[in-house]
């Protein structure tokens, strides 16, 4: 895997592209097509125009491709951050603690269920996710 592209990288990439719009996923299917006719095709010993033309048509799409790398990269940098600092949070505080409930007193260890609500265990009588 390579590198992460810093923030900065990504900020003069951006700069040099301008207003140019990410790649939509047609986009990126149309030039994974071109890469693999370029490759299939057969090549002549002299110049071989249909290579040239398709090298053209994707050279003229590249932008849009680096856009929506860019736009990728930074959703993974912000995603990795994230995951960071919540498991930096999870690392702070001991999973099996005993809580007790502000609005009724009951105690126990706090637990999500299957339906994303966070209950009081063992008892979980009324969910404790509204009272």
């Amino acid at each position: 895997m390579p590198e992460p592209t810093t923030p900065d990288r990504l900020a003069e990439i951006a700069a040099l592209l301008g207003d140019v719009a990410p790649a939509s996923d047609r986009l990126v299917t149309e030039l994974a097509q071109t890469v693999r006719d370029r490759r299939e095709h057969e090549h002549d010993q002299h110049e071989d125009f249909y290579c040239g033309n398709l090298a053209g048509w994707a050279g003229e799409r590249v932008g849009s491709l680096l856009a929506r790398l860019t736009v990728a990269c930074t959703e993974v940098d912000r995603l990795t951050n994230r995951v960071a600092e919540l498991e930096a949070a999870t690392e702070q505080h001991d999973v099996n603690e005993m809580v007790q409930c502000n609005d009724c007193g009951a105690v126990g260890q706090v637990v999500v269920a299957d339906d994303g609500l966070a209950y009081l265990a063992p008892s979980g009588q009324i969910g404790h996710h509204g009272c």
